[in-house]
């Protein structure tokens, strides 16, 4: 490759304009939060979380900021973490939007946002009917119920998907792959057959 042609920040700075590198940046972070967080199954949690932990904090501003002032340095870390990293992967969209990426934040992002519905929901209650319960044990009955309606939902859709890998292999169907065939370990026939359809 001729030296003028290799990458390299310079290169990519003279080549672009600012407001190419700013739409590359910022439009990339959010459509990894549209798009790849939203390829995960665990997408819902993050908002409900994100959201709830958000609300407790502007329910009582005062409060919020005695729970968040001894852990100063803890809180100010987590947004720098996370900003960084929505950062990085928003300028890495335009060459993989794979949501791996993404996810690598998940349990980071709910340790941080648990924390502060517990510590802020100490306080907090709901009213169910003539009665008032204590907001913690209440979100943990939600999330608990969701949860079970996911493993119900996606065990129904992993169990489809494996009937659905059962069906061809006892019809040796084909798949092509980098220029070769496989049958699941059957003989290739003379004519292979190439079916795709989607397993989920």
């Amino acid at each position: 490759m001729p030296p003028e042609e290799i990458p390299s920040p310079r290169k990519y700075w003279r080549e672009h304009t600012v407001a190419q590198i700013a739409g590359r940046l910022f439009g990339g972070t959010g459509r990894v939060l549209m798009h790849g967080f939203g390829l995960i199954g665990y997408y819902k949690y993050v908002v409900i979380f994100s959201v709830t932990a958000a609300v407790l904090v502007l329910r009582d501003r005062s409060q919020s900021l005695g729970v968040l002032r001894p852990l100063a340095f803890p809180a100010i870390f987590s947004g720098a973490f996370f900003g960084i990293y929505l950062l990085m992967f928003g300028w890495w969209e335009p060459i993989s939007n794979a949501s791996r990426y993404p996810l690598s934040l998940f349990l980071p992002v709910m340790f941080v946002t648990s924390q502060l519905i517990v510590r802020l929901g100490k306080t907090g209650h709901i009213a169910l009917g003539e009665k008032r319960r204590a907001f913690p044990p209440v979100f943990a009955i939600v999330i608990v119920c969701l949860s079970l309606f996911d493993v119900v939902v996606e065990g129904t859709r992993l169990y489809n998907a494996e009937a659905q890998v059962r069906s061809l292999r006892e019809n040796g169907v084909v798949f092509s792959t980098a220029d070769s065939y496989s049958d699941w370990r059957r003989p290739i026939d003379s004519e292979p057959r190439l079916d795709t359809i989607p397993l989920l």
